[in-house]
């Protein structure tokens, strides 16, 4: 759908005037990581569970971009309490958007069977963030690091992100 035509409550979060005046996403060094937030660490952030508003802060306060894609929005969405929706809008709205294209689609097609060939199923949704991710040299930062067990994938888990800030 074009999201040009779409009514204002079905389009993409489009990022904050903040997030615009940013380049788009390239990986960084160690500060300023361009960072795909995953959908699990996204509902703890919105439930305040485990410190993520916190930590999600401390990675944008040391210059990290956070980013959310097609992915990331249909799962925080799917798994929102409809009380939560309001601040749900604030938060995606907060995060650099990324869009997925052809090329990506395929890459993940591709890891899913590269996959299962080896005996490793994996969601078709993992394999899209998966693929997103490493096509835009972007880290991924999720709770669940043994769904993307691909090599040339940066992978961190909330821990690992704190860790690797001052």
């Amino acid at each position: 759908m074009d999201d040009r035509r779409a009514p204002r409550e079905q389009r993409a979060p489009r990022p904050t005037a903040a997030s615009r005046e940013r380049a788009p996403p390239q990986t960084a060094g160690q500060a300023g990581v361009n960072i795909l937030v995953d959908s699990s660490v996204l509902i703890d952030v919105l439930r305040d569970r485990l410190g993520r508003p916190a930590l999600l802060q401390r990675l944008v306060t040391h210059g990290s971009l956070l980013c959310s894609c097609d992915v990331t929005l249909a799962e925080v969405y799917a798994g929102m309490m409809e009380r939560e929706r309001p601040v749900t809008d604030v938060l995606l709205e907060s995060l650099y958007y990324v869009p997925s294209d052809p090329q990506v689609a395929r890459a993940a097609g591709l890891l899913r069977g590269e996959w299962r060939r080896k005996g490793v199923t994996l969601t078709l949704m993992d394999a899209c963030l998966a693929a997103l991710a490493m096509r835009r040299g972007l880290v991924l930062l999720s709770d669940n690091a043994r769904h993307f067990p691909m090599k040339g994938l940066v992978v961190w888990t909330p821990h690992d992100a704190a860790s690797k800030l001052p």
